[in-house]
């Protein structure tokens, strides 16, 4: 073989008669294609990942939400969410959401009614800040509602050398 056409040629792909097959030529159109089709994949997936950061950034979700239970004997039991800033909210107690559901909602403040045959069963205002929760438990003999973070406030222990990094040996010492 000789050395100056293995090295002026690139390696293509012959066929039997040693014949390169006219769609394995390369032509100058054949490599602009190529270099078109990887700078549009390159620029659509830029796109699409701009589209969904974009989507991400302005859409507006809920953030809290109430849960109201009940039994079987809130059956029908109508619960709405009334605000101000927001569009009004609607549920119902039935046996298909085992009396239970939850109420998705921005942050803000809340009148909430629950009503059975016409008469209520709670009214209650209520303020939802983000990623917060309340309840309504209407089995309970006492009706009404409780933010699950404030059920149980425990007031932090009283600072003290050993909790603010000071080790007591080094003022036992002084």
């Amino acid at each position: 073989m000789r050395e100056d056409t293995a090295q002026s040629s690139p390696p293509t792909a012959t066929d039997a008669s040693g014949e390169v097959p006219p769609w394995a030529a390369f032509s100058p159109a054949r490599g602009r294609f190529v270099r078109f089709v990887v700078v549009f994949s390159v620029a659509l997936t830029l796109l699409a990942s701009a589209s969904i950061f974009w989507r991400w950034a302005n859409v507006y979700e809920p953030s809290s939400y109430v849960a109201v239970y009940g039994n079987e004997s809130f059956n029908g039991t109508q619960i709405i969410i009334r605000s101000p800033d927001h569009p009004d909210a609607m549920a119902t107690l039935t046996p298909e959401n085992n009396y239970a559901t939850a109420i998705f909602l921005h942050p803000g403040s809340y009148t909430i009614t629950a009503t059975l045959n016409g008469q209520p069963l709670v009214e209650q205002f209520l303020v939802l800040g983000h990623r917060k929760a309340a309840w309504v438990n209407l089995s309970s003999k006492r009706g009404g509602t409780a933010a699950p973070e404030r059920a149980q406030k425990v007031e932090p222990p009283a600072p003290s050398a050993a909790r603010a990094g000071v080790d007591p040996s080094v003022d036992a010492a002084r």
